[in-house]
């Protein structure tokens, strides 16, 4: 994927879902590090926003303690929300979490009303996703609302156009018996 991706460059970094690839040429290796933000993407913003926040400030806070234990991953599902934090590879574990507590605060202020994000600083990534239909806070899929509306709304026509029919059919039968 590197190849691809970054075929004319130096240094490249691949992030999947848990796995990380890094490589830097001898001239740009062991340039100090910082946990500066390098990218993000936030998804649709949560309806009921409270009860997201609480949750997802639950989930970070479940993420900021989980990495300190782990070897610079951490993966969990917390009620509805998948969350997971990785580190290089050769981060120390206070590092690594000075990392991560950095990327939750940028989540938190940056992304904090969406419903997925992705955070990648310097040295550290995390991300959190919603899953399941029954998400506080979820926008709702449209399209089954939508089917449900067309087809009342078709019942509707029906009806009102049997209806019609039969009052047109009983005033012809009127107009011939008089």
């Amino acid at each position: 994927m590197s190849n691809t991706l970054c075929s004319d460059s130096i240094s490249a970094r691949v992030q999947l879902d848990g796995c990380y690839f890094h490589y830097e040429t001898e001239e740009t290796a062991g340039e100090s590090r910082s946990n500066s933000l390098l990218h993000k993407e936030c998804g649709k913003p949560a309806v009921e926003y409270a009860k997201f926040k609480e949750v997802m400030e639950e989930a970070f806070a479940t993420l900021e303690s989980g990495i300190l234990n782990s070897n610079g991953f951490y993966s969990m599902n917390y009620k509805w929300v998948k969350i997971m934090a990785q580190c290089e590879g050769d981060l120390e574990t206070c590092d690594c979490s000075s990392c991560v507590n950095d990327a939750v605060l940028v989540g938190k202020e940056e992304c904090g009303s969406s419903l997925s994000a992705q955070i990648y600083l310097d040295s550290c990534f995390i991300s959190y996703d919603i899953f399941g239909n029954s998400v506080p806070g979820a926008r709702r899929n449209g399209n089954t609302e939508r089917l449900a509306a067309i087809i009342v709304g078709g019942a509707v026509a029906v009806f009102v156009g049997f209806a019609l029919m039969s009052m047109l059919k009983s005033r012809f039968r009127k107009d011939e018996y008089e």
